[in-house]
């Protein structure tokens, strides 16, 4: 397996559930404002920076290091050699992932961090290869 390999986040449908109607609304609410360039500026800004943040949450693994990476607001990196187990979850908390089908990463001292990479075994068989101690818990299908 690569020693370096980047993996994309997976964006779940209930993320564009909520992203598409709230954009409508949004847009309406801006229309009928007397003054439509600032709203139409204030929309257009979101959404860039909505857009920014689908195409660059992803996670890295080079080496013995995890970087995530979330726009422009989030980036970490784990050592691998620390992660002690790795959960399926599906907890709606705020995290660096675009999907609410997670894994939840257990690092180091008490500490944990959720993400969504499209796909989920390979990533988890790419952190597995470089720490095979890493407990794997599947939710029962």
């Amino acid at each position: 397996m690569a020693m370096s390999k980047v993996y994309k986040s997976r964006i779940g449908p209930e993320l564009w559930a909520t992203l598409i109607p709230v954009t409508i609304a949004m847009f309406f609410m801006v229309m009928q404002e007397d003054r439509k360039w600032y709203g139409i500026v204030i929309l257009c800004l979101v959404f860039v920076f909505i857009i920014h943040l689908l195409m660059t949450t992803d996670y890295t693994i080079e080496k013995e290091k995890l970087l995530i990476r979330s726009g422009i607001i989030y980036r970490q990196t784990i050592d691998i050699q620390s992660i002690h187990r790795i959960v399926e979850t599906f907890n709606p908390l705020s995290s660096p992932a675009l999907s609410l089908d997670r894994l939840k990463i257990y690092y180091g001292n008490r500490k944990a961090v959720m993400i969504s990479p499209r796909d989920k075994r390979q990533f988890v068989n790419h952190i597995k290869s470089i720490n095979s101690t890493v407990e794997i818990v599947y939710r029962s299908r």
